[in-house]
């Protein structure tokens, strides 16, 4: 349960960053939610997202953000 909050407040940190106009914090709290979704679930692309429990509107903005880390 800890690692989908870590998820979580990443993903949110990058909406704020976003939000506030850096595109750079922005995209970094993304790739490190995605990383992170990746390390805990094994699953590859978006469904690592998913699996955490993330909204489909959410999952987007971060796989797009990251797709090196999270490819499609």
């Amino acid at each position: 349960r800890s690692a989908g909050n870590r998820v979580r407040l990443l993903a949110g940190l990058g909406r704020l960053a976003e939000a506030r106009g850096d595109r750079a914090a922005a995209r970094a709290r993304f790739r490190e939610a995605a990383e992170s979704a990746k390390a805990v679930t094994g699953a590859s692309g978006a469904d690592a997202l998913r699996l955490i429990g993330l909204p489909e509107s959410l999952v987007e903005t971060v796989s797009a953000a990251a797709e090196t880390v999270l490819p499609r």
